[in-house]
């Protein structure tokens, strides 16, 4: 049997992965610097709150 593993990615990266992939003028690589900038800022964010909660 296979185990189920847990996805890296949320299903709202993935949709959002997604959509700017089909935006026009696109390219997959700024596509891909723009997702990036995406996770590190909400990681910052991540630890604004955490600090603030303790």
């Amino acid at each position: 049997m296979t185990k189920h593993r847990n996805s890296a990615y949320s299903e709202e990266y993935r949709r959002e992965a997604f959509r700017r992939s089909e935006l026009p003028n696109q390219t997959t690589v700024s596509c891909i610097s723009n997702l990036i900038l995406l996770i590190t800022q909400r990681l910052k964010v991540m630890r604004w709150v955490s600090v603030c909660i303790e």
